[in-house]
């Protein structure tokens, strides 16, 4: 008998922080959500352990558009 072992890598996005910004796109005050990207090791596509984070965004509420986290400094928020 052949056993299948499934086992690789995922990103799993979670919210960090949420509030309101001066969105670049918009040009007002939108709601934003700051975003973390994380990477897990998975077996059989369950994310079990952490292997670091891939990245950090902002999204603005508005428009949807993402930014680089440094927009929230520029702004004041």
């Amino acid at each position: 008998m052949l056993g299948l072992i499934i086992w690789g890598r995922k990103g799993v996005t979670s919210t960090e922080s949420q509030g309101t910004f001066d969105c670049p796109a918009c040009g007002t005050g939108k709601p934003y959500e700051h975003k973390k990207v994380r990477s897990f090791f998975t077996l059989y596509f369950i994310p079990l352990i952490p292997m670091g984070t891939r990245g950090e965004y902002v999204e603005c509420g508005g428009c949807g558009k993402s930014w680089k986290p440094e927009v929230l400094a520029r702004s004041g928020a």
